[in-house]
């Protein structure tokens, strides 16, 4: 038996699809490196391109080399989503499952369905055409042999979507908490110092909420440039006293730069509550900026609404908030010796991210209830 993880060949700058795209691309590229390090796992190419009415005749010319040297038994990690046709998708999961005879293991980054919906019932309205790409999103997901999630409220709505769709699903379930990200550190000089600076990197249309914390917390941001035209344009020209914009970094540089006491995963359309699609979506997803500041060594801010608030006080690495109106006391509540002990436990964290340990982890889990009938 042998094991297979998909890979997606669109631009791979330094090796790693969708380079400019942290959030897409290097977390699947660390998934693929991982299960080829730890199952010595084969890679599977597929291309993207959008062709929803192509014939069976050309999806079997395709397929067939693609898929040439999978056998029988073969386990197939597929990570989610494809960036490809659903025709495509529907084809190479048949392919896999009834042609060969393999069995395919969805590995979840996103689901997509649920992102740009403020609520559950807008997903629920589209998932009750069975035409829609929302349903076939959801029922590629429900035809895997096992799913690796997030985490259990991941894999909970996931299963009420597929029970609401009329999906049966084989309810075989494995969880990585976190992403892996393998950042290179200083292992001599790796501790942090306490200090009223807080980090926040990522996409900056989505720091709105970052003009209104209070001006006695500094805040360093790292990001693309908004727009000019855009009222959070004063936020990158450093003119607001309390937040200083450091530029954009690739993913490569960012965790060698951050110099602040905490990493801020938090998303919001306003202060100090959560609002909007991407507070709803963190009750489910663990943020791929989770993984860059623990492999940075860095304490995390999170919701307390959200699916990482339970693994943040679990593993006592961090600040776990009702909403943002905490920030200040919190932050000025810890003291030094508090900070040094949550810095080492970031630190053991941190170096199980770095090898990319949850997902080997959840793949061998896997493997164990697919395989290991014990």
């Amino acid at each position: 038996m042998n094991y297979w993880v998909t890979s997606s060949n669109w631009g791979r700058e330094n090796g790693v699809p969708y380079w400019n795209e942290a959030a897409f691309g290097r977390p699947q590229y660390e998934v693929t490196e991982a299960l080829v390090e730890s199952l010595n796992a084969r890679t599977l190419d597929y291309y993207i391109y959008h062709w929803d009415d192509e014939p069976q005749s050309s999806l079997q010319t395709r397929l067939d080399g693609a898929l040439a040297g999978i056998k029988k038994d073969d386990i197939v990690f597929v990570q989610f989503p494809m960036y490809t046709s659903n025709s495509y998708i529907k084809y190479f999961i048949d392919y896999l499952q009834h042609q060969i005879g393999a069995k395919c293991v969805g590995i979840v980054h996103d689901v997509r369905a649920w992102q740009n919906k403020n609520s559950i019932e807008e997903v629920k309205n589209l998932l009750k055409s069975h035409e829609s790409n929302e349903f076939a999103k959801c029922e590629f997901l429900s035809q895997m042999d096992g799913l690796i999630v997030h985490n259990r409220q991941m894999a909970k709505r996931l299963k009420a979507d597929f029970e609401f769709a009329g999906l049966k699903c084989n309810d075989t379930f494995s969880y990585i908490d976190v992403f892996g990200y393998s950042a290179k550190r200083n292992m001599l000089n790796w501790k942090r110092q306490l200090n009223n600076e807080i980090d926040f990197a990522g996409n900056l249309n989505k720091g709105g909420f970052l003009v209104n914390i209070p001006s006695t917390v500094f805040v360093n941001v790292f990001g693309q440039k908004v727009a000019s035209d855009s009222p959070l344009h004063a936020m990158t020209e450093n003119m607001i006293p309390n937040i200083k914009y450091h530029g954009n970094y690739d993913h490569e540089a960012i965790t060698s730069v951050l110099t602040g006491s905490f990493g801020l995963c938090w998303s919001s359309n306003s202060y100090p509550e959560i609002t909007g699609w991407s507070g709803e979506y963190e009750k489910y997803n663990s943020p791929y900026k989770a993984a860059m500041y623990l492999a940075a060594d860095e304490p995390i801010i999170v919701a307390k609404q959200s699916a990482l608030a339970n693994f943040v006080e679990a593993h006592e690495i961090g600040l776990v908030l009702n909403d943002l109106s905490e920030l200040e006391p919190a932050l000025q509540s810890i003291t030094n010796d508090q900070y040094d002990l949550m810095i080492e436990k970031v630190h053991r964290i941190g170096n199980l991210v770095r090898i990319n340990f949850p997902i080997k982890r959840a793949a061998l889990e896997m493997i164990t209830k697919l395989e290991w009938k014990a």
